[in-house]
């Protein structure tokens, strides 16, 4: 699940949450954190290399984040289904 492959949901996810007004703003900001994160990985992950020795550390930071960040954005779809049900 690459970045490549999630971009176009979570940008029309991005898209829909917020009001038509502010959506170039939203996705501005979007954007600069996903870029910076292009930035900080790759150096975070020869930082952690270096550090240990290995790579596997940095692997398994990466894994727990991702899923991590796949079970927050699950849960807020969760519950903002769960809000508009009650509307």
């Amino acid at each position: 699940m690459g970045k490549l492959a999630i971009d176009p949901v979570l940008i029309t996810y991005v898209s829909d949450s917020v009001p038509e007004q502010k959506t170039a703003k939203t996705l501005g900001l979007f954007n600069f954190f996903g870029m910076a994160s292009s930035v900080v990985a790759p150096w975070l992950t020869g930082y952690i290399g270096d550090v240990t020795g290995s790579q596997v550390l940095a692997f398994y930071i990466g894994s727990i984040l991702l899923i991590a960040a796949a079970v927050f954005f699950f849960f807020v779809i969760y519950l903002r289904s769960k809000k508009e049900s009650h509307a």
